[in-house]
């Protein structure tokens, strides 16, 4: 379904795109698998429970590429990376938990194995040492902006939580709102590993609106996936937005299109179904206007953006390798 036009580009994998910065990468790894383990009884049992399939991992690989820009690496920058990861990591305990999912990454979520509780006050430590690690690094401007990225991300969740059912949400609010959820850390990502890396002030703006639309596109992306993708390669719980009664922009522009009797009846099937059912009457719908490619077709928009910010930036592979990602994002299937 989501196939990129360049088939040369296609096959180019996430291994493929990561392999500048791979030693980098195991480096922050360490880190993360550091910062969460030292304990005894249950809490390092359910800490052990973060350190399995860490995913894409992502947020690291943009903090990574865009210090190449400057080319003054450091330490301090596996320490950001990890930092942004645990703070990543954070919203992914509370979102399975507000979104009661059961899988993620190919395992079960920590609130369908040990409950909410525990999630939630797993979640908040997690934040926690995300921003310890932050203040030791005696970057003013880092740990600044970090804060003020984590307040952008909860107004983006509360926002999204407000917006349950309503079916006038427009695009335009849509996109605001997944800015502050997903893209704002992933533009935070890049301005910072690009600032501690000795980029320059053009440089460091530039991959800043490169994170910022590329995370709007990796959304959307996502959105797609979750009523048009298979939920074993996902390896997460997928219909939840939908069952949650979340506007997504498949589902957006799919009340664009239909009456208001129907844009009714489907307010009720999502409110009153269980087990699924709603979504599998969405997939139908949307699969029958096609709202899944027009959805698409923006991700893609965004993403021919993000790549016209790098597309000339003075190290050729990092530019290359963030086109690549870019690609990449498109054609996904988990």
């Amino acid at each position: 379904m989501m196939q990129s036009s360049n088939a040369k580009e296609k096959t180019v994998t996430l291994s493929d795109i990561y392999r500048p910065i791979e030693k980098e990468l195991v480096e922050v790894s360490r880190e993360f698998e550091k910062e969460l383990k030292g304990y005894d009884g249950f809490s390092s049992i359910v800490l052990e429970f973060l350190l399995g399939d860490r995913g894409k991992m992502l947020r690291p690989a943009l903090v990574l590429f865009s210090a190449q820009i400057g080319g003054q690496f450091s330490h301090c920058i596996v320490k950001l990376a990890t930092s942004i990861e645990l703070l990543h990591t954070a919203t992914l305990i509370h979102d399975d938990v507000l979104d009661e999912a059961m899988l993620r990454r190919r395992k079960e979520t920590l609130n369908f194995r040990w409950g909410n509780e525990i999630s939630v006050v797993l979640g908040d430590y997690v934040y926690a040492k995300s921003f310890i690690i932050l203040s030791e690094l005696r970057e003013m401007k880092v740990l600044q902006d970090l804060i003020e990225t984590a307040k952008v991300i909860c107004m983006g969740e509360l926002g999204q939580l407000v917006a349950r059912y309503d079916f006038s949400l427009s695009e335009e609010k849509y996109v605001t709102m997944i800015e502050r959820k997903t893209a704002s850390l992933i533009s935070r990502a890049c301005e910072l590993g690009a600032y501690l890396g000795g980029a320059s002030k053009e440089e460091v703006e530039r991959l800043s609106q490169y994170g910022l639309y590329f995370g709007i596109g990796f959304q959307i992306v996502d959105d797609c996936l979750d009523l048009v993708g298979d939920e074993e390669k996902m390896g997460k719980s997928l219909g939840t937005d939908i069952q949650k009664g979340k506007p997504t922009l498949p589902l957006i522009y799919l009340l664009q299109k239909i009456s208001d009797a129907e844009k009714k009846k489907i307010k009720e099937i999502i409110q009153e179904s269980q087990n699924g059912e709603a979504a599998d009457e969405i997939r139908r719908l949307v699969a029958r206007h096609g709202t899944v490619e027009r959805s698409m077709e923006r991700a893609r928009a965004y993403m021919q953006m993000a790549k016209r910010e790098v597309a000339d930036l003075k190290v050729r592979q990092t530019q290359e390798s963030l086109a690549h990602l870019a690609e990449y994002t498109l054609t996904r299937s988990h």
